[in-house]
């Protein structure tokens, strides 16, 4: 058993009011939607930890770059089943309350804000975010809208299905690291190391073109190939 706390929690920030795991356990995804940030007071955040042996240790603090005051941001989250991609959802942001969710993309252990989505025609109190769902590869997103107005009635609820591009396995084309599971972008393909630094003439190639071999993995230049 272990406990995990958010670094500089403070009362009141309802830290672990949703939760959401990677499918081998060794990421945690925790929201914390009350908690004070530079967004404002009760904008939120979540928190990522990520599991050595029996070691928790928090990765990386998540807000919406546009934060503010209440908007409540991991009231609901979601995590891919790798751990690369988050989604949290922001039922009070937006203007009266439209609600909004978020997307997140893991590179090596560093995240970046994705994708905002919306609803559309969106109206106020709609909190559109309120819960939210994440397929196991990430590529597929489920958002509440309970409060939404429908031709069944004021507040009769929806729910928004968004098709989302998954980060990129090693081989697939890219053009930066945040576009693989990696996290790593070499030769235009996502690739399973640095594969020599990227340093000029360092005779070491990820894509297939370059090694003879498979696209992904790190390999020395064919011999046809001459360093660059």
């Amino acid at each position: 058993e272990a406990t995990l706390v958010a670094s500089g929690g403070a009362g009141g920030d309802r830290f672990g009011s949703e939760v959401a795991f990677s499918a081998d356990a060794s990421r945690a995804l925790i929201g914390a939607p009350n908690d004070d940030t530079v967004g404002g007071a009760d904008a939120g955040s979540t928190r990522v930890f990520a599991r050595t042996l029996t070691t928790w240790t928090e990765e990386a603090m998540l807000v919406a770059g546009d934060g503010a005051t209440t908007d409540r941001f991991g009231a609901a989250v979601a995590l891919s089943a790798d751990g690369s991609r988050a989604l949290v959802g922001v039922f009070h942001d937006g203007t009266g309350d439209a609600g909004s969710a978020r997307v997140f993309v893991r590179a090596a252990t560093t995240w970046t804000e994705d994708v905002l989505l919306l609803a559309t025609a969106a109206q106020a109190a709609d909190e559109f975010g309120a819960a939210v769902a994440l397929t196991d590869d990430g590529s597929h997103a489920l958002v509440s809208v309970p409060q939404d107005d429908t031709t069944a009635g004021t507040d009769a609820g929806s729910a928004r299905y968004f098709a989302l591009t998954p980060a990129g396995s090693n081989g697939a084309s890219c053009s930066a690291g945040l576009e693989c599971v990696s996290g790593l972008c070499t030769d235009g393909v996502c690739c399973d190391t640095a594969c020599g630094g990227g340093a000029a003439t360092d005779c070491m190639g990820c894509s297939a073109a370059l090694t003879g071999g498979p696209s992904g993995t790190c390999a020395p230049l064919s011999a046809t190939v001459a360093p660059t």
